[in-house]
């Protein structure tokens, strides 16, 4: 509460800035919507859902993540419903979240105006939540599986085929939001930048953007991150794989031959999965399906996907103003977590078969990070320029005092946008192996996670989530 009355206050104190820099009076938004931010309401939704799902209480993680009423909180939400095996409730929630994807895909200009304020006067966590391309496809391959769970095959076979045309489909999507992006921002700089001009101030956007001392604090934080070798077009290897073997387990051999085809081409040192594509051509020229053997295929989330940081940038004063006290950038960084296990073994006799990786999900993340990076800075650079100006505003208004109170509005409200889906795996590993007369054992850094029970002349299908090292291992089996 104290937190809104602080944001109520310092929106009604800036409106005669914002007037002035060329974007009209900032209406106050309406901060209890599906798709606005969290970061009005109390951090304590949020610190008390990573509490439950760290200690493993999913059911009761999943209804707190589900109370705060955002994308994110949903995403969270339907993973630990999923966790707890409660597969239709974490559908339902899957569900909710499509649908404020769908708002955000046909968002109104109204709302476009009050995020475009909202980043520059605040910062972009107190705008809608801008999802993530991987993010659709990962909900719909997810609620493929939990389909999958429930035997219900004809809803598994509609979800998977919306990953992959949400795959198809992502390329155009990511150009229409580039091209949409810069024609508003576009507009928005000339306002801005002639604002500064008749003001005589001393740079505009792009000058800033440019110039050598900025371009060098930001390329020191992040030369390293953007060191690997990308996915093509937003493709998720998990999300073609998983379809492909629903298309194999399904008799579709064409369609999976196709999609293991796509998917060993992403990560040929992968043997499973070329074996699987020998397999699926074999079938798809008749010469037989699956043949006599039997099959396990075990399919292993590992870890907590890569997570936000902040990461904080002092400008020199001289580049934008010389009439301030402080000037900041704050932007996301991104951080690794540790793995559930360095490595995993799967043997159905005496032989282990090591786990390959499938799809390294940090990876997807960073890629899409990598391309919306340059929209992130600027909106920052954006925001930063205003809010430096906004202290010699306060001091052409109120002398010193008024340019203090304007730095400690500045130190208040910079801030990154650290929002994302958290309950994502680290990476996907696979193995295949033949089923013998023994069961499956999954072995992670040399200790036994599992043991799973084969049942007479069936294949199966092992999916296993191992979060951290301590955590305790969820598994889920599929025999057909």
């Amino acid at each position: 509460m104290i937190k809104k009355i602080l944001l109520y206050s310092i929106l009604f104190s800036i409106n005669i800035f914002a007037f002035d820099l060329g974007f009209g009076e900032i209406k106050i938004p309406d901060f209890k919507s599906e798709n606005n931010s969290s970061t009005i309401k109390d951090n304590n939704i949020s610190e008390t859902f990573e509490l439950k799902y760290k200690q493993e209480h999913y059911l009761e993680a999943a209804k707190i993540a589900a109370s705060e009423e955002t994308i994110i909180g949903n995403l969270n939400s339907a993973i630990s419903y999923k966790n707890a095996k409660d597969y239709n409730h974490s559908n339902n929630i899957f569900d909710i979240s499509e649908e404020d994807f769908k708002k955000d895909d046909t968002k109104n200009i109204f709302t476009s105006f009050i995020d475009t304020v909202g980043s520059v006067v605040l910062n972009d966590s107190f705008t809608s939540y801008p999802r993530k391309i991987y993010e659709g496809i990962m909900v719909n391959t997810y609620k493929g599986i939990n389909f999958i769970y429930l035997d219900d095959n004809s809803n598994a076979r509609v979800e998977f085929n919306r990953a992959l045309d949400r795959q198809r489909r992502a390329k155009e999507y990511f150009e229409a939001e580039v091209a949409e992006y810069k024609k508003e921002q576009e507009t928005k700089k000339e306002e801005f930048n002639k604002k500064q001009k008749d003001a005589k101030q001393k740079a505009d956007i792009d000058s800033i953007a440019n110039n050598k001392k900025t371009v060098s604090a930001i390329d020191k934080e992040y030369s390293n991150l953007f060191q690997f070798k990308a996915y093509p077009d937003f493709v998720n290897p998990f999300a073609s794989y998983m379809a492909g073997l629903y298309f194999l387990k399904d008799g579709d051999y064409a369609k999976a031959t196709d999609l293991f085809k796509e998917v060993y081409g992403m990560e040929t040192s992968n043997i499973y999965v070329k074996e699987d594509l020998k397999l699926a051509l074999k079938a798809s020229k008749g010469l037989g399906g699956l043949g006599n053997k039997r099959y396990a295929w075990v399919i292993i989330e590992d870890g907590l996907a890569i997570k936000k940081i902040e990461k904080s940038i002092k400008l020199p004063l001289f580049i934008v103003t010389d009439k301030a006290m402080y000037s900041e950038l704050a932007l996301p960084n991104l951080e690794e977590n540790i793995a559930g296990s360095k490595t995993y073994f799967v043997s159905s006799y005496q032989k282990k078969h090591k786990a390959l990786l499938l799809s390294d999900m940090d990876k997807i993340i960073k890629t899409e990070f990598k391309k919306r990076f340059d929209m992130i800075k600027m909106k920052a650079i954006t925001s930063t320029i205003a809010k430096t100006y906004f202290q010699t505003f306060l001091q052409e208004k109120a002398g010193a005092l008024g340019m203090f109170a304007g730095a400690i509005y500045q130190s208040t409200t910079t801030g990154a946008d650290l929002r994302m889906w958290t309950t994502l795996p680290k990476r996907f590993m696979l193995a295949r192996v033949e089923i013998k007369n023994k069961p499956i054992k999954i072995y992670g850094d040399d200790k036994l996670l599992l043991s799973i029970p084969i049942k007479k002349n069936q294949n199966m299908i092992i999916f296993m989530k191992k979060s951290t090292p301590n955590t305790k291992v969820i598994n889920e089996t599929i025999y057909f």
